[in-house]
């Protein structure tokens, strides 16, 4: 009876899968497309290993090293020859501080590879981590004899190895025995600078750094960084120096020299920065180019002086070739920030007559626009400048830019019809995304000095949809909040209005006078807003005791005030600036910190306070 049923079941499931899969006989089966070849698809299974290995990995990731070295234990027991499985382990063994696990799995993979100098160097390490020094030397040496042709990968793998696990004496020791037998002094310089840093060896490590920074690799930037490093930190500072002197003497390097020249710039050593300016020059040629960097390097930290030297220096040696253009622009604009305006229009002069490139001659007009408009006030002066830079010189950003300054001429004349007209018409051209933002926010800015506030609203609402991230976007902000602010009052926002335009055309005076009279006024609402920009204008002209004076009405008379956290910002900066009122300055910071979080200067205040902290802790 058994048989018969097993034999009944066997039919009934032969049965029923003809009747699943459709398996009828030809005659009735419909057949498929000519050129058309039915092809099952079969998916092919993850097998468990492959579905545990995942899951370690997933779990590595989490930092989960215990449930990820259970599972690879498990497979490790099926698969012992697999080297991923053996590194996971291994890596997790050693992230949970199984030491002894680690070496008992090192073990058994080196009784099926004796030969390998990997596993002698893990088994060193794993030694090492247990405190068992000798062993793990031993471990090392077997590791060091298992290493084929000498080969120096294989060497610096080690070497790093011992360097992380307290053997920099013995590591030192090999880096000088390969040097002999490969007759390279060179060889793992890094490495032996690194150790010798780390022993405070400081003589010994500048040398081997030295050496490094001739490698073309990434070793040779992180040599050269550890020197910087080296110069900076006191304690190594004045020993490195005098080594880096020594070896530039008896084996001149360029970047030795560069590295000096950056250092003595840094401390303001400004004669002997350009002397090894000018050797690295020397050693890679003499054609310049290092020392126009080291011009703007000058230019950049505001040594005036010394980049008028290298300027003048650059100028003489290689005269009027288009490629220094660079010089005579940087030697300009250093006069100009010396307030030598004269002689600065005289170098953008010669820029003009001397260099062919139509880019260079439009900048050099641009500029001297500039300084009549911005330094001298010859307002009619820079217009004929920039005209004859638009009609002259139609390329590069000078021409751009001396199209932008012509409207601003004739509204710091008080021309506010022809400096609307302008504008508008700048507006009807293809401009880069910045000059029409700026075009935009001056033609609302025009109808605010105007009193024409709803209209001066219209322009201001539509800048901030067509730039919503545009460099006047805050202004445009701050504008028109003034503008709703003092709605009800509008004798105070002509008032404003006015002390904004004398500010526009640099009548600082009138200005302020302006602004007087609006926080003068007891009811007035924009008191606070007068206030700050009083304290600003004041600092500006280094009167900081009336700049605070400004600073402490505001945060008397208007602690909400939205402009109060720039005012305390301001305060904060000038107290800074004097050792005594150094923990004033701070305690204003932390306020800042903790009440007002949101303002954009929150992150500047920040990392102030952070340096400020950590010298105090240094010092």
């Amino acid at each position: 009876m058994r048989h018969v049923s097993e034999i009944s079941t066997g039919l009934f499931f032969i049965l029923l899968v003809i009747i699943l899969t459709g398996m009828v006989s030809p005659v009735n089966a419909e057949k498929p497309p000519a050129g058309l070849q039915l092809v099952p698809q079969k998916k092919k299974p993850t097998s468990e290993i492959d579905h545990k290995m995942t899951v370690a990995r997933q779990l590595i990731r989490q930092r989960n090293y215990e449930g990820a070295a259970a599972l690879l234990e498990t497979i490790y027991e099926k698969q012992p020859d697999n080297p991923v499985v053996i590194n996971l382990l291994r890596n997790c063994y050693d992230q949970i501080g199984q030491y002894g696990k680690s070496e008992l799995l090192i073990r058994r993979l080196i009784e099926r590879t004796p030969t390998s100098y990997a596993y002698r160097m893990y088994l060193a390490e794993a030694l090492a981590r247990q405190g068992q020094h000798d062993a793990a030397a031993t471990a090392y040496n077997e590791a060091i004899e298992r290493i084929r042709n000498k080969d120096t990968v294989q060497y610096l793998h080690i070497i790093k190895s011992m360097q992380a696990h307290g053997f920099d004496t013995e590591a030192i020791d090999i880096i000088q025995q390969l040097r002999t037998e490969k007759a390279d002094t060179a060889l793992f310089a890094f490495e032996a600078g690194v150790i010798y840093e780390g022993e405070r060896k400081y003589r010994e490590a500048a040398g081997e750094f030295y050496v490094a920074m001739r490698d073309t690799s990434r070793v040779g930037v992180n040599a050269e960084n550890k020197l910087i490093t080296l110069l900076n930190f006191p304690e190594s500072s004045k020993e490195v120096e005098q080594t880096l002197l020594e070896l530039l003497q008896h084996d001149p390097q360029a970047d030795g020299a560069r590295v000096l020249s950056a250092y003595y710039l840094s401390v303001n050593r400004t004669d002997d920065a350009l002397k090894y300016a000018l050797l690295r020059d020397s050693l890679e040629g003499g054609n310049g180019d290092y020392l126009m960097q080291h011009l703007r390097m000058c230019q950049s930290r505001k040594m005036y002086k010394q980049a008028m030297e290298v300027a003048r220096l650059i100028i003489n040696k290689y005269g009027d070739k288009p490629v220094f253009s660079g010089a005579f622009f940087i030697y300009a604009d250093v006069l100009t920030q010396l307030g030598r305006y004269n002689e600065a229009i005289t170098v953008y002069d010669s820029i003009i007559t001397t260099f062919p490139s139509t880019q260079d001659k439009a900048e050099a007009g641009y500029q001297i626009g500039n300084i009549y408009l911005n330094y001298l006030y010859d307002y009619p002066a820079a217009l004929t400048m920039f005209d004859s830079v638009v009609n002259s010189y139609p390329r590069g950003m000078g021409y751009m830019n001396s199209i932008l300054a012509i409207p601003h001429c004739y509204l710091r004349q008080d021309k506010l019809d022809e400096a609307r007209k302008q504008f508008a018409r700048l507006a009807g051209k293809r401009l880069n995304v910045d000059a029409k933002e700026e075009v935009d926010y001056y033609l609302a800015l025009i109808d605010f000095f105007e009193n024409k506030f709803d209209t001066c609203k219209v322009g201001l609402n539509k800048l901030l949809v067509d730039y919503p991230r545009g460099f006047y976007v805050n202004d445009a902000l701050r504008l028109l909040m003034i503008i709703e602010q003092s709605a009800e009052q509008p004798g105070i926002l002509q008032q404003y209005a006015r002390a904004r335009f004398f500010l526009e055309k640099r009548q600082v005076d009138s200005s302020i006078a302006a602004l007087q009279t609006v926080a003068a006024d007891s009811g007035s609402v924009l008191g606070d807003v007068a206030l700050y920009m009083m304290a600003d204008m004041y600092l500006k002209q280094f009167d900081s005791a009336l700049a605070l004076e400004m600073v402490n009405k505001l945060s008397n008379m208007y602690p909400d005030s939205y402009y109060l956290p720039y005012g305390l910002k301001m305060k904060a900066d000038m107290m800074l600036t004097k050792p005594e009122n150094l923990e004033e300055g701070k305690s204003i910071y932390k306020i800042l910190l903790e009440k007002y979080p949101n303002y954009p200067f929150i992150s500047e205040v920040r990392k102030r306070l952070r340096e400020l902290e950590l010298d105090a802790h240094t010092g």
